[in-house]
């Protein structure tokens, strides 16, 4: 089982990273090939991938709900919003679709307007999105913007039951600014940390928080979590976020809205978690889902990135303590029996002043008739 759940993993990572570079390669070749600088094709970018990939998860709800109907006898009602919701996914509306997008007529001289306007669409239609998606695509151009949705159109962004959406984020994060991630911490959960992360806490119904909650794959898996459990987590769950940096709290939403889900999110200073209970929650969460610290360099007894190999040669075996190993124990030159015949010593004197001076403080207490008044109060 072990090694089945290992292998899958990394087959995911692999076609992952390859995703990555080839989307950046081709993004990057577009942005070199204008007068843009990487900040400020950066988000137009990100929210491109967010439009493309709630396209994808709306396209297979969407096929859901029209299977269940051609099965159902009787009257059929109107499919609302809230039926997308509910198979985690996002209600798009038609004029902010990707497909609508991508085959507008070549004719079509305001393509920066039209994806502009489908952000608009999107926000009014999920109202915790206001002021979050970019804007100003007529910046791009309609030549290069036209070519970046053609790039976007992948299919393996279709593909279920993992957060793409936040890795191909901070990847292309990490290429358009290094500085700004490393200096801000943006470091992605791995999906099985996060995953046993759900299987600890079992989210089913009720308050959950996550403190320092980056592009929102908690939130996510949380909700995954409670539908395999035939639960709606719109209707159970309530989730409240804090992150430090704004632009993951702006993903974290629009990771959110994109499986059908809202939470509370704020982001900013006050938001830091180090300082600030910025829910006032303190004592009323049900859940509370936090990534572990990091530590990126092998330290003996303490922590270890293994190889695949690795990991093999130990059966598979992922207890920590099969890889970090003990910490080296440095000889002192001290001989163990007599450190602890010194130390035996030294407990001994410390007992015999102890003694001395609690006598001493009687003495004085009773030369100041304070001694009966005190044994009186007790």
């Amino acid at each position: 089982m072990w090694f089945k759940a290992i292998q899958e993993e990394v087959t995911i990572l692999a076609d992952i990273k390859k995703l990555e570079k080839e989307l950046w390669e081709a993004a990057d070749n577009l942005r070199a090939n204008s007068k843009l600088t990487s900040q400020q094709y950066c988000m137009p970018v990100l929210g491109l991938i967010f439009l493309r990939y709630a396209w994808g998860r709306f396209k297979m709800a969407d096929a859901q709900i029209n299977e269940s109907r051609t099965q159902a006898i009787g009257r059929q009602i109107p499919i609302e919003p809230a039926d997308y919701t509910t198979l985690g996914a996002m209600f798009i509306p038609e004029e902010a679709r990707y497909d609508f997008l991508l085959n507008l007529p070549e004719s079509e001289k305001n393509l920066g307007k039209r994806v502009d306007d489908a952000m608009a669409a999107i926000e009014k239609q999920n109202p915790q999105l206001a002021g979050v998606l970019p804007r100003n695509y007529t910046d791009l151009g309609d030549d290069l913007l036209a070519e970046t949705l053609r790039i976007f159109n992948n299919p393996a962004l279709d593909e279920d039951g993992d957060d793409i959406i936040g890795r191909i984020y901070e990847y292309f994060l990490g290429k358009f600014a290094p500085a700004v991630a490393s200096d801000d911490g943006v470091f992605f959960t791995p999906k099985s940390l996060v995953r046993m992360i759900m299987n600890v806490i079992e989210p089913k119904r009720g308050v959950m928080l996550d403190p320092a909650c980056g592009s929102g794959g908690m939130f996510v898996s949380a909700s995954d979590y409670v539908r395999e459990y035939g639960g709606n987590p719109a209707d159970l769950m309530t989730y409240y976020g804090q992150e430090k940096v704004e632009y993951n709290a702006k993903l974290c939403l629009m990771n959110m809205a994109v499986h059908g889900m809202n939470g509370r999110i704020l982001s900013g200073d006050e938001a830091n978690t180090f300082y600030h209970d910025a829910h006032s929650l303190d004592g009323s969460c049900d859940y509370v889902a936090a990534n572990p610290p990091w530590e990126y360099t092998d330290v003996s007894g303490l922590c270890k990135i293994a190889t695949q190999q690795e990991i093999e040669e130990k059966n598979w075996s992922l207890t920590p303590g099969a890889h970090v190993g003990v910490p080296p124990q440095e000889d002192d030159g001290v001989d163990f029996h007599e450190r602890m015949g010194e130390i035996h010593e030294e407990l001994l004197r410390l007992q015999t002043e102890s003694n001395e001076l609690m006598a001493t403080i009687t003495r004085n207490l009773e030369e100041l008739g304070l001694h009966k008044h005190l044994e009186e109060r007790q």
